[in-house]
């Protein structure tokens, strides 16, 4: 009995051990994608950034598009579907009506605004920060106190960021500035010790609110979460850039991935 009981232990142990070590397996090169690196790169390791970038990126858009495809098949089969509203008639209508215009908005001015508020700050250096809050509270500002909106772009986008200026400004700015009441040091303390789950949560946060973009009951809201899951390989690509090579790096990619979805969705597809 003693003889089984301690067999029984060392497989637990076993089967623990192994577990915990496919399971590392698995996280370790998240875990690398998310960590700032040790030292300045050289032009090859550089190259090789680039490269591993390239391939996640390309791996992990063919498999959520494989994911996604299934959800919204298997979730209009039951009656439910999940629409992107960026995929709707009246959107791409106008897309196809203002190319420039929508092309500019959809891989410049977008990708700056997103880049800007998720991943510049990442340097934890304190004018990023100021920029990042900066348009941050400037549009959170806007959402709490509503003011009239105005069409941007030839109606491609409805917006209120040109209205109510004289107020959200300063006040943008005024919250913004309280980044320099912390020291450099101190910040460069945080991010030593929490840099990466910083750079988890920020990946995380840009894949989720891009749900905004979906339309579903709200009962599919973990299945639309899925939905999600390009913006997250996107986030993950373009934060492995910034944190390794520089903002421009990352921002670049991103007006790139853009404007390929956009070029391809809502002109090639169309076309044929």
């Amino acid at each position: 009995m003693e003889f089984c009981i301690n067999y029984l232990i060392l497989s637990i142990r076993w089967l623990i051990k192994l577990h915990y070590m496919s399971l590392k397996k698995i996280i370790s090169p998240f875990y690398q994608f998310t960590t700032y690196p040790t030292h300045r790169l050289t032009v090859k390791e550089k190259c090789v950034v680039l490269l591993k970038g390239l391939l996640i990126s390309i791996a992990g858009f063919t498999l959520a598009f494989w994911i996604i495809n299934f959800i919204l098949i298997f979730c209009g089969a039951f009656g439910f579907p999940i629409r992107n509203v960026l995929h709707s008639k009246n959107f791409t209508d106008n897309i196809h009506a203002h190319i420039l215009a929508g092309l500019f908005l959809m891989s410049v001015l977008g990708p700056i605004l997103e880049e800007s508020i998720f991943r510049l700050w990442l340097s934890f250096k304190r004018i990023h920060i100021f920029i990042s809050l900066f348009i941050v509270f400037y549009i959170l500002i806007g959402i709490c106190i509503p003011s009239e909106k105005q069409t941007f772009l030839h109606g491609l986008a409805k917006v209120s960021y040109f209205t109510g200026y004289s107020y959200k400004l300063p006040l943008s700015i005024l919250l913004s500035s309280s980044v320099f009441l912390l020291s450099q040091k101190s910040l460069d303390r945080i991010k030593e010790k929490f840099g990466h789950y910083f750079i988890v949560l920020s990946i995380i946060v840009f894949a989720t609110l891009h749900i905004s973009n979906m339309s579903f009951e709200w009962f599919l809201l973990p299945v639309a979460f899925l939905c999600c899951l390009p913006q997250f390989v996107l986030g993950l690509t373009v934060t492995y850039y910034r944190i390794n090579l520089g903002f421009f790096y990352g921002l670049i990619f991103h007006a790139l991935w853009n404007f390929s979805l956009t070029f391809i969705n809502d002109f090639l597809l169309a076309a044929l």
